[in-house]
C-alpha cells in the first residue's frame, strides 16, 4: 500500500434480482458485489439502499423489505474470506431496512434501533468494524448474506452496494 487515504468512494452495487431472504434458515440469502480496480482499501463503507422508504409490506423500492427486521442477521465478507456482522437481532420489531449506511465512524449502533424507527434509516456503526476488512486488496468479489433466524416473517434482500475508498499517491 503506497500514498495518502483517499478522500472519495467508489460504489459498487448489486445489481441482481430480488433474493428471498429464506425464514428460519441458517443460509440466508446473498448478494455478490465485484470490485475491480482499487487495490487495497483505505476505507469501507456499506449500504442498504432503496428509493422509497416505507414500512410497507413486501415494498419493492427499500434495499431490505421484511416484516421484522429484528429477526435478521446481516454479514458482509470479503474476497479473502474475512467477515464483519453488520448487524443482528436488533430490537427494531418493524418492517424494512432503506437507506441504511453502516460506517465505523458512525456513533450509533445499529443495534440501538426500536420498533417505532422503521422503516430503519439512517448512518449506524456495524456489530463489528469494517476497518477489519482491510488486511487484504478489496479486488475480487464480496458478497452480503442476511439470514433470518425465526419463523413466519419473510422478505427479501433487493439493493446494496459497498463504498470503497482506495488511497492516492503522494
Amino acid at each position: 500500500v503506497t500514498g495518502q487515504p483517499g478522500t472519495t468512494a467508489t460504489n459498487f452495487a448489486y445489481t441482481g434480482p430480488a433474493v428471498p431472504i429464506p425464514d428460519d434458515d441458517p443460509a440466508g440469502a446473498s448478494a455478490a458485489i465485484t470490485v475491480s480496480g482499487m487495490g487495497y482499501a483505505s476505507k469501507l463503507t456499506f449500504s442498504i439502499d432503496g428509493t422509497t422508504c416505507t414500512t410497507n409490506a413486501g415494498a419493492k423500492h427499500v434495499g431490505i423489505d421484511h416484516t421484522f427486521v429484528s429477526d435478521l442477521t446481516g454479514t458482509l465478507t470479503s474476497p479473502s474470506g474475512q467477515t464483519a456482522q453488520l448487524f443482528s437481532g436488533a430490537d427494531g420489531g418493524g418492517n424494512n431496512l432503506c437507506q441504511v449506511v453502516f460506517d465505523d465512524s458512525a456513533a450509533t449502533p445499529f443495534s440501538t434501533v426500536e420498533t417505532d424507527d422503521a422503516p430503519f434509516t439512517g448512518t449506524w456503526s456495524p456489530d463489528q468494524a469494517l476497518s477489519s476488512l482491510l488486511n487484504s486488496p478489496a479486488d475480487g468479489t464480496w458478497t452480503f448474506t442476511v439470514t433470518d433466524g425465526a419463523s413466519f416473517d419473510t422478505g427479501s434482500l433487493r439493493a446494496v452496494s459497498l463504498h470503497v475508498t482506495g488511497f492516492v499517491a503522494n
